[in-house]
């Protein structure tokens, strides 16, 4: 946490900023979504994408003239042709890290919070593919090393700028979450309860849904809009659902099966970091 991000000043409202560290790896390639106007269920009325991308875009251009910053360019030229296409909401791509150091300095320095650069986040990037001296900074908590079988099977980062999200789904290993910057508020179903809700869902849609696969289906479309209504916004008693909100230094253990959905919490545009580990 002290090594990636610097601390936010809670009474003068700052964005949350990257530290000098990640700046010296701005060229890892990391994994990349990007949620496209409409995809922001709770907050619908702000800027469209479009317009923040070109705010951005101009900015950019008005950086000095090196390799990074005309590469970055042209990378935002590539995810507005893909937003005015307009064939889905949902974008996945492989980019450097410099992109969402840059777009968070950029939204730092705009006078215009609505043009802030939002939904984009790198989600499920496997700390093993992190260069040593990052990876380094997710040591494997020793609680994993002592319960089970004592053996890691998957970890991850997940770094946004708000709002960011993950529906409902399960996953086939305990998992151990930690947050690291901003907060997450989660819900979570036991195995049978969550199985049914998600089962209602497809019903209603008339299709089948794989449970374990961030793929566009699940976050984007009738299937996310489906399961955000039956987990947040109508959600059935009957479903026992429970809820927690985590802030920075907090970590919250899901058993194997039980069913999760995860979203960010606070200011549109804010850093939002988290890391887990998947055990047996």
């Amino acid at each position: 946490m002290k090594s990636w991000f610097t601390s936010t000043n809670q009474e003068e409202k700052e964005l949350a900023a990257f530290s000098d560290k990640p700046l010296s790896f701005a060229s890892v390639q990391v994994p990349y979504e990007f949620m496209t106007e409409g995809g922001c269920l709770d907050s619908p009325s702000e800027s469209s994408s479009l317009s923040c991308l070109q705010s951005f875009r101009t900015w950019l251009s008005r950086q000095p003239d090196e390799e990074d910053t005309r590469f970055l360019c042209e990378l935002v030229d590539q995810l507005l042709e893909s937003v005015k296409d307009e064939k889905s909401r949902f974008i996945q791509f492989d980019a450097p890290l410099s992109l969402i150091i840059t777009a968070s300095r950029y939204n730092r320095s705009t006078d215009s919070p609505s043009c802030r650069i939002r939904q984009l986040y790198i989600a499920q990037c496997d700390i093993r593919d992190l260069p040593a001296p990052l990876r380094e900074d997710f040591p494997t908590p020793k609680l994993i090393s002592e319960v089970g079988k004592g053996d890691l099977y998957g970890s991850s980062i997940w770094l946004g700028l708000q709002h960011t999200y993950t529906p409902l789904h399960r996953d086939p290993n305990p998992n151990l979450f930690y947050q690291l910057v901003g907060s997450k508020v989660v819900r979570i179903m036991e195995p049978e309860k969550g199985l049914t809700v998600f089962r209602d869902v497809h019903e209603r849609l008339g299709t089948r849904g794989n449970s374990r696969f961030r793929g566009p289906e699940m976050m984007d479309g009738p299937e996310r809009d489906g399961l955000h209504r039956a987990v947040w916004d109508d959600p059935d008693p009957s479903a026992s659902i429970w809820q927690g909100i985590l802030g920075p230094g907090d970590a919250l253990f899901i058993p194997k099966g039980w069913w999760h959905s995860f979203k960010s919490v606070g200011q549109a545009a804010e850093l939002n970091a988290s890391a887990n580990w998947w055990f047996r």
